[in-house]
């Protein structure tokens, strides 16, 4: 692999990575089970759909009546706003079943779409160089032991110094725009009191 082509995936990966980070591996197992739902189990999505509408509008009749005044009725509905309850947790044990299925494969695509390639990235190109400095351009402690780990020649940064540093920038960044969306408090206002 190139060294351009190598600096621009390695970075692509790691902000990738950090895209993950922020975004949760539980919202992005939560999105994708909704999408399978809606794709692949639309029966039995729309049947447990159907069953907790069928439910909120049983309750809803039986809450409007009084138990004391009209007991026959409002037992008829609580019986039958049970045997739905019963239903939907049944249908939902099912699908719950497919939901940890599906949790356990989308978390393994994320560590091979970003984990893996870069610590295989890392351990394969540990020796190359990927750009390196004018001397000069740092301190020479900085320069000669740090911007070059692991051993690397003189002035030149390798894979692991530069993911640390797009790290470190990402996060900066994510930093930043967070404070900048914050809501701010407003000042005290300024009452003249008499």
């Amino acid at each position: 692999m190139q060294l351009q082509t190598l600096f621009l995936v390695i970075t692509g990966l790691t902000i990738l990575s950090n895209l993950v980070s922020i975004v949760t591996k539980e919202r992005i197992q939560g999105a994708v089970y909704v999408v399978f739902l809606r794709l692949f189990l639309t029966e039995k999505y729309n049947k447990l759909m159907k069953l907790k509408s069928e439910q909120l509008a049983v309750n809803k009749e039986r809450n409007a009546i009084s138990a004391q005044d009209n007991y026959a009725k409002w037992t008829k509905l609580n019986r039958k706003y049970d045997a739905l309850a019963e239903q939907i947790k049944k249908q939902e044990h099912e699908l719950s079943g497919q939901k940890s299925s599906i949790d356990n494969y989308v978390s393994r695509a994320l560590q091979l779409l970003t984990t893996l390639p870069i610590n295989a990235l890392k351990l394969w190109y540990a020796r190359k160089s990927l750009f390196y400095t004018r001397p000069g351009t740092f301190p020479w402690v900085i320069d000669a032991l740090i911007i070059n780990l692991p051993f690397l020649p003189r002035g030149s940064v390798g894979i692991y110094v530069w993911c640390f540093c797009v790290n470190r920038v990402f996060w900066i960044l994510v930093d930043f725009v967070k404070v900048l969306t914050e809501p701010r408090p407003l000042p005290p206002s300024k009452e003249k009191t008499n």
